[in-house]
């Protein structure tokens, strides 16, 4: 049977698909990169760095290595990436465990080999030792029992005395030779005991050695030409932070607030951070990228409904302008260019100021120059901008808890940065007054308050002027209980002063209990919370403002209310 000729096309072809030897596929050449941290991104709760190696190449596949990375990296937050001359392709990455360290098996056996050997020479020592001791013992008693019986020996002729001497002198020299080598043995066991005690302090230390874990990367690399390649890998860690920090320096005038920013930055990655480009943001990765689920609301009778979940809070930073730091860095090289003088006077050290990215969602603040951070926890402060503040300023009393005015600024911040809650050391001319929180996020363009610690210069007095308590009414008499008071306000600044007193009054929690204002002096403001009654009084430089008001109680008749004053 003759066998079927193929057309000349498909003989090509299949002679075009057998691999020829020699073209199989290239092995890919393992470089191991030396890297350095180049970058760190620092968030509130976490931080993403960014490492860059440097290699050379020539045309062909590699496996670029990032060996001895911190176990603790995020794996699922790694991104390779990088620039050059070599016109490469990446083609991913791998990510493996790797193990620092080789395990002592063969030490830990020769120093257990050592330790058996040690221990069975203390044990030899110590047999020798009893005999010795049982020898001495033996020697001790028969001497005793000699010198016991040699007075009636004598007498009655049964022994000499050249011969007892000789006797007694024998034993003492036994004696002696044997408290001898028991003194012998006793130092060769303490220098024995020092070896073995050296022994299993090593041998302790190798049991419980335990490799280091780390991570190691590599990265997929084809080089179409020859050239360098500048390639980044980029994690997040936890075990990194930072926070908001200020100082607000308000003139005793109280017409200017200078107000700094610094960012606060702790990491314990394992990682020393060295010479690298420090970004602080403003977002949160802890509080994911999902809105929060809503949950479902049920009402029942007799039962209170379940509380609402609590929602997850972001921050809605406003898009920051860098007109801002633009006109303050124009007008300081104007101001520079005027000072033209032979001899200037001494100036006030100004600090460096971050520079501001917007990224939609959130603010990174670039640190203008670069950094060492190491890993140690401790706080490493920066500072990130400069402002000043036209402030309006303002008195809070509450005389019923304490005889002192409290100064408080209102401001806007003009940004371009938002301001995060945080720590504000406060100051009024050179004095220090103290450190109050910034309790909520303030961002461009907001209007905010800040306490600034009490001024001296604001007296406040307050005293009860009358108290009265019986009962009203002909038919079903009602008790009741009347107060007034009398709080006297003195501005002894040079400035006129807003002043709002504060003061509590009771509330009921039984609708037979009632309590009224009674007849003030001034009108009480309309934004007070429940349990407090306002007044906003203007204070005129030198000025004494006297407020009198009351409040009565009335309840019904044949009870008594509890938490009259």
């Amino acid at each position: 049977m003759s066998r079927p000729i193929l057309p000349v096309p498909l003989i090509l072809a299949a002679v075009l698909l057998v691999p020829a030897p020699g073209l199989a596929a290239p092995a890919e050449k393992l470089v191991n990169a030396a890297s350095r941290i180049d970058g760190v991104t620092v968030y509130p709760d976490r931080a993403q760095v960014r490492r860059v190696a440097r290699v050379e190449l020539e045309a062909g596949l590699y496996r670029v290595r990032f060996p001895r990375l911190a176990r603790t990296l995020m794996a699922d937050s790694v991104r390779v990436g990088g620039e050059g001359t070599a016109n490469v392709v990446l083609h991913g990455f791998d990510l493996r465990t790797d193990y620092l360290g080789t395990s002592p098996t063969k030490e830990v056996a020769d120093l257990e080999a050592q330790l058996v050997k040690l221990n069975d020479r203390d044990r030899a020592l110590n047999d020798q030792r009893n005999v010795h001791q049982r020898q001495l013992d033996t020697l001790v008693e028969t001497a005793e029992k000699a010198a016991t019986g040699l007075s009636a020996q004598l007498a009655a002729g049964k022994a000499s005395l050249k011969v007892w001497t000789e006797l007694l002198g024998y034993l003492k020299a036994q004696r002696a030779a044997e408290s001898s080598a028991i003194r012998g043995i006793d130092q060769l066991k303490r220098t024995l005991a020092t070896e073995i005690t050296g022994v299993r302090t090593k041998l302790n230390k190798l049991r419980g050695f335990r490799r280091e874990e780390v991570y190691q990367i590599d990265v997929t690399v084809e080089a179409q030409r020859a050239g360098t390649l500048d390639l980044t890998l980029e994690y997040v860690q936890p075990g990194a932070s930072w926070a908001p920090a200020y100082d607000a320096r308000l003139d005793p005038k109280g017409e200017r607030l200078d107000w700094r920013y610094y960012g606060v930055v702790r990491q314990s990655t394992g990682e020393d951070w060295k010479n690298v480009a420090l970004r602080l943001s403003t977002a949160r990765p802890a509080s994911g990228s999902h809105p929060p689920t809503v949950v479902p609301w049920f009402l029942s009778l007799w039962q209170p409904a379940p509380p609402p979940a609590p929602s997850a809070r972001g921050m809605a930073a406003a898009r920051p302008s860098q007109n801002v730091f633009n006109q303050r860095r124009n007008r300081m090289a104007r101001d520079e260019a005027e000072a033209d003088m032979p001899a200037p006077e001494p100036e006030e050290a100004r600090e460096a100021v971050a520079a501001v990215a917007d990224q939609g969602t959130s603010v990174t603040l670039e640190v203008p120059r670069r950094l060492d951070i190491p890993s140690d926890g401790e706080p490493h402060q920066t500072p990130i901008g400069a402002t000043t503040l036209k402030p309006k300023i303002a008195y809070r009393v509450v005389p019923r808890v304490t005889p002192e005015a409290f100064l408080e600024v209102e401001a806007v911040h003009p940004g371009p940065w938002p301001l995060l809650a945080g720590p504000v050391k406060a100051f009024v001319g050179k004095d220090y007054v103290g450190t109050t929180p910034l309790r909520e996020d303030i961002v461009p363009n907001q209007r905010f308050n800040m306490p600034m610690g009490v001024d001296r210069s604001m007296q406040v007095k307050r005293t009860r002027l009358a108290k009265q308590v019986g009962e009203t009414g002909l038919i079903g008499k009602r008790g009741f209980a009347e107060y007034r008071y009398e709080v006297t306000v003195a501005n002894f600044k040079s400035q006129p002063a807003a002043v709002t007193v504060i003061e509590p009054t009771p509330q009921v929690t039984d609708d037979a209990i009632t309590v009224a204002l009674t007849r003030a002096t001034h009108a009480p403001a309309q934004d007070a919370p429940p349990g407090q009654v306002r007044w906003k009084l203007d204070v005129k430089p030198g000025e004494k403002k006297v407020l009198q008001w009351g409040y009565r109680v009335e309840w019904p008749p044949g009870q008594q209310p509890t938490g009259l004053e």
